[in-house]
């Protein structure tokens, strides 16, 4: 009977243990993706004179989407008026905000400059540079890692 009842705990622990690494894993995974109880969002490119960056393509938006001219980054603007590390959009507990990263020539939220972090809302437009973005929420589900046209 105590090897009986030994057995049974055991398997009591082991599936406590694999309950809470699958919780790790999904929350996580959640965070990377940015999905959140808020919704997800992605940037609309509304107008654009940066090469590569045409009205109409569209950035899904991460946990961490950066907006600068170097190459590594989610979203790539080729423009002498944005710094190497220009801005920074992440999710912080389900909710989208902004943050201008020192940037010399500032970045626009609805025509003011952004001095803080701010969170996002559907509809803000976001101006980096000499490229207007719109705020759209996600509404197929489908994550795309570059714009689309």
């Amino acid at each position: 009977m105590p090897d009986l009842t030994l057995s049974i705990l055991r398997f009591a622990f082991l599936g406590i243990i694999y309950l809470f690494v699958f919780e790790v894993f999904r929350r996580f995974h959640r965070d990377l993706l940015g999905v959140s109880s808020g919704g997800r969002y992605r940037l609309r490119v509304l107008s654009s004179k940066a090469p590569g960056l045409t009205a109409g393509d569209h950035y899904d938006l991460l946990s961490v989407t950066m907006l600068v001219r170097s190459e590594q980054c989610h979203i790539r603007i080729v423009d002498r008026m944005v710094s190497a590390s220009h801005c920074r959009v992440t999710c912080d507990r389900g909710k989208y905000v902004l943050t201008d990263l020192g940037s010399t020539n500032g970045t626009l939220l609805n025509g003011k400059r952004v001095k803080r972090p701010i969170p996002l809302k559907t509809g803000d437009r976001l101006q980096v540079g000499e490229v207007l973005f719109e705020v759209t929420p996600i509404v197929d589900g489908v994550l795309t890692v570059s714009g689309t046209r």
